[in-house]
């Protein structure tokens, strides 16, 4: 006995196929214009659909966004235009002491120093600067004394390559040599 389901056969496949390109071949000339004019239509929208996104969402006032931008502003101050740049000094795992050992973090400090000295526009704000302020000197450095934190704030008119490019002469200017606490032995 005969199922009564309809199956599909490959000569039933090969007629759609066959009336599948006929209706391609008759649409060709409607086909090729539309595709264009929707390629064009994308390629115009991407150039444009930055100008109407806005991602500038207002954080909670408890959010741990607006907790950082108000710290930002307290360490900081408001007026600055430019976000710092955040150059983390950290020992291995394996390395003894700390940071303060051989006076580690003076030298990084100094290095970073030297570097912008003859560019007033750049604050460098770090654990050894901070220590004139009491208590602001314990948000540059962590509890064991194993890594330290220095900003650098560059003038709004830099752009982010110069930026980067100063921070790769900074740290292929070396760090000291020779110390048992070399963080890059």
């Amino acid at each position: 006995m005969r199922s009564t389901r309809c199956r599909i056969s490959f000569p039933t496949l090969r007629k759609c196929g066959e009336a599948y390109v006929d209706l391609l071949r008759r649409l060709r000339y409607f086909l090729l214009p539309f595709w264009l004019v929707l390629l064009g239509g994308c390629i115009v929208g991407t150039m444009h659909i930055y100008d109407n996104i806005d991602n500038g969402v207002d954080p909670g006032e408890d959010s741990p966004i607006a907790h950082a931008y108000r710290a930002m502003v307290r360490l900081y101050g408001g007026e600055q235009e430019f976000t710092p740049e955040v150059l983390l000094v950290e020992l291995p795992a394996d390395a003894k002491g700390d940071l303060f050992t051989d006076g580690l973090i003076d030298a990084v400090t100094k290095t970073v120093e030297d570097y912008w000295k003859d560019w007033p526009d750049v604050e460098i704000q770090g654990y050894v600067s901070a220590q004139v302020l009491p208590g602001v000197s314990t948000f540059f450095m962590s509890k064991l004394n194993r890594s330290s934190i220095i900003t650098v704030i560059f003038p709004p008119d830099w752009g982010i390559d110069a930026v980067y490019e100063q921070e790769q002469d900074v740290w292929s200017a070396g760090l000291p040599q020779g110390g048992p606490h070399d963080p890059r032995a």
